[in-house]
């Protein structure tokens, strides 16, 4: 028999993942969805394609996809659109970066307004 394939390479957006964001499945949604999204375009075989493991990651971080009741596809997707979002989502480092050039702005700006109080004392 063939060796198996060999496995696929580290998604380029794994470095992105937050996986601290409390929001979010800690990259186990879209680490799901990269898998699925390699077995699905990789043309690896014309096998009908399972997500039973992509099921399993959804059900094990969204407690409504437990079990066998039935959910819509829009349900699903809006679901998947959200782990990704939130796995993917920096907010607390983006605000911080934010908040910090703001603090470095105001300094440049007290510094400015002080030199120039100066220079009209000086005059």
């Amino acid at each position: 028999p063939a060796p198996p394939p060999p496995p696929p390479p580290a998604a380029p957006f794994a470095t992105r993942l937050a996986r601290a964001n409390s929001m979010g499945s800690g990259g186990n949604v879209s680490d799901a969805f990269a898998r699925v999204a390699d077995e699905l375009t990789s043309g690896r075989g014309h096998q009908p394609h399972r997500p039973t493991e992509m099921k399993k990651v959804m059900a094990r971080w969204r407690s409504d996809f437990q079990g066998y009741q039935q959910h819509d596809a829009h349900e699903f997707l809006a679901a998947l659109l959200d782990g990704l979002h939130e796995d993917l989502n920096k907010p607390r480092e983006r605000r911080r970066a934010i908040e910090k050039r703001r603090k470095e702005d105001e300094a440049r700006r007290a510094a400015a307004a002080k030199d120039a109080a100066r220079r009209g004392a000086d005059a």
